[in-house]
Parts: structure tokens; C-alpha cells; sequence
């Protein structure tokens, strides 16, 4: 699953299950004073993002806790996303290890041997991070510092 869908999934399914926390706590009978008090938009609209924010931080705390099926059921994923780090400026810092310096299906050529490839993996949760390419002698792992951006099209079979 890619870093979009993930952390799509981690903010709207949270937001469903706060959403239906703070419906099922409307379904209760509530003492007169109480109900006109609720009966404002502005009111009930609150309270709806103070039961997401609540829902959300119970189970970011009970994370490291929990089962990964559990995590996945009430936070949309049992994996954060990650996010490549930005300058001041906001452009995306191309210096730092955790960004791909190469992408999949980019031709490379290995430094030490000389082979051409095509990057087939990118290993994110490795540091450094390391590439599978795929040459015509097979598929090895190297990290960014063994490769070399390669301009000619390669077909690694």
C-alpha cells in the first residue's frame, strides 16, 4: 500500500469511528437543559471533532500495545506513513537517505561492477535505504551510494 492510501486510511477511518462514538453518545437520553444545550450545530460539530481528536489519541497511545489487526481495525492501518522531510521552503529535501534518490524502473548502473539494471524495489524501511535492481545477471540489493543514474533505456529481462 503506498504512503497516500496509508495515511489516508490512518485520518478517515479514525474520523468514522469518532464519528460513530459521538452518535451512539447522542442516542442516549439526556436530561432536558442538556439536549437544548446540544441542540446548536456549532455545539454538536465540536463536540463530533473532540470525539475524532479523542478516538485518535486513545488509540495512537494503545498502538504499541495492541495486536496489529487491532491497530488496523480502528486506525485503518497497522503502518504510519512516511513522510520524505521538506526544506524550509517546503521542497522536498533530495539529500536526505530517506528520500528515493532513484525510482522504481529507473535505469542505474552499479558503481563497482559496472552492471546495468532497472531499480525493481525500493527498500523504505531499511536505513540506509537500499534498491533491488534487476539486471541481466539476476536481482541484488544496493544502497544509493553503489549506484549511478544510467541515461541509456536498459531492458534487464
Amino acid at each position: 500500500m503506498n504512503e497516500k492510501v496509508t495515511a489516508w486510511l490512518r485520518t478517515a477511518v479514525p474520523a468514522l469511528w469518532g464519528t460513530l462514538l459521538a452518535w451512539a453518545l447522542a442516542q442516549w437520553a439526556l436530561p432536558a437543559p442538556l439536549t437544548e444545550l446540544l441542540s446548536s450545530d456549532v455545539l454538536v460539530s465540536a463536540l463530533v471533532a473532540l470525539a475524532v481528536g479523542a478516538w485518535y489519541a486513545l488509540w495512537r497511545w494503545l498502538e504499541p500495545r495492541l495486536p496489529a489487526f487491532v491497530v488496523r481495525l480502528v486506525l485503518g492501518s497497522a503502518r504510519t506513513p512516511t513522510y520524505a522531510p521538506t526544506s524550509a521552503d517546503g521542497v522536498p529535501d533530495i539529500t536526505s537517505a530517506a528520500v528515493p534518490l532513484f525510482a522504481l524502473g529507473e535505469p542505474v548502473r552499479a558503481v563497482a561492477t559496472g552492471a546495468l539494471g532497472t531499480v525493481s524495489t525500493i527498500w523504505r524501511d531499511r536505513t540506509p535505504l537500499e534498491y533491488s535492481v534487476r539486471t541481466a545477471d539476476g536481482t541484488f540489493v544496493y544502497g544509493p551510494d553503489d549506484l549511478e543514474r544510467y541515461t541509456t533505456v536498459i531492458d534487464a529481462g
